[in-house]
């Protein structure tokens, strides 16, 4: 096989050969041969140096683009591990979720019956005992609930084009009953094409989430809106709430976390991992900023895609 740097001898050792026979064709003083030859030479160690460079050059980019495969699929092992466990986990919790709920149903039916029926007959210590059985009960129940909830989130769904100013509205109207004085204002609400039902879960966990943390003193106000940032949508969801730590930005959204005690503010802690869940689903990203004391701001993003009609 030829390689570069064998050509390369080829083209200067046949410019030497020419240029010696005609210089003795000339007759040509010996001086001018030497100068030619010495050109020649350095033509062959410089054509040596550069073909020695590229070789290597080719073999360090062949390694290269070895590695990078390499590193590749090891990448796509691991998320196809990590994809197969989560869906085992899923399916673990779902199950888990819906055999839970019968003994939880149990509990707390047997001590409302006490409650009601029993009354008379129980002491004022026995009925605070079956009240904190009552209430635990029920914030399992809840519990078990949301994780049933958060287990389903994309199953059996499909994209449909929605409007989402009336998604919102929808929404609010919904929640009237625990929006008492609270104001709502939406504005650059898009069409856009989304998981219905998910999307509808998103936006009521984060306006309920902005009513559960208001400040007593304050009506509450809360603003939903839209801009179109390019390929996607920057929705946000403002409130003038308590807001809360911002060391905890990048926490709130992981299962179970909490903003304030559970004795302070009903929750299970997983209504903000819905709504990541249910963001990723759409492939986009979601984040929060607050000024405790002033309110907090929920951002989520969705990919924009066009129109059925275009």
């Amino acid at each position: 096989m030829l390689t570069p740097l064998f050509l390369y001898q080829i083209i200067v050792y046949s410019f030497w050969r020419d240029c010696f026979q005609l210089s003795w064709a000339f007759k040509l003083y010996d001086p001018l041969v030497g100068l030619i030859g010495l050109v020649a030479v350095v033509m062959l160690v410089l054509g040596w140096s550069f073909c020695r460079h590229f070789k290597q050059k080719r073999k360090y980019s062949e390694f290269l683009e070895f590695a990078v495969s390499l590193r590749t699929a090891e990448l796509e092992d691991r998320k196809a591990a990590w994809k197969a466990s989560n869906e085992e986990l899923e399916q673990f919790l779902f199950a888990a979720s819906h055999d839970l709920k019968q003994p939880t149903r149990t509990i707390l039916n047997f001590s409302k019956l006490l409650l009601d029926g029993k009354s008379a007959q129980l002491d004022e210590e026995a009925k605070l005992y079956l009240q904190f059985i009552a209430s635990s009960g029920q914030r399992l129940h809840d519990l078990i609930d949301d994780m049933v909830t958060y287990s389903e989130i994309g199953s059996n769904s499909r994209k449909e084009w929605i409007d989402t100013k009336k998604l919102v509205e929808e929404v609010v109207q919904d929640l009237s009953d625990s929006m008492s004085t609270a104001k709502v204002k939406v504005s650059g609400l898009p069409e856009l094409e989304a998981y219905p039902v998910e999307l509808s879960s998103l936006f009521e966990n984060l306006i309920s989430n902005a009513l559960k943390y208001r400040r007593e003193e304050v009506t509450p106000s809360i603003s939903i809106s839209c801009i179109d940032n390019e390929h996607e949508w920057l929705f946000s969801v403002a409130d003038n709430g308590k807001g809360f730590d911002p060391e905890y930005e990048d926490k709130i959204f992981g299962l179970f976390k909490r903003l304030e005690n559970a004795l302070e503010i009903d929750g299970t802690g997983i209504g903000l991992a819905q709504c990541k869940k249910i963001v990723e689903l759409h492939e986009g990203d979601i984040w929060a900023e607050t000024k405790p004391g002033i309110g907090s701001t929920f951002f989520f993003t969705i990919p924009q895609v066009n129109p059925p009609h275009q």
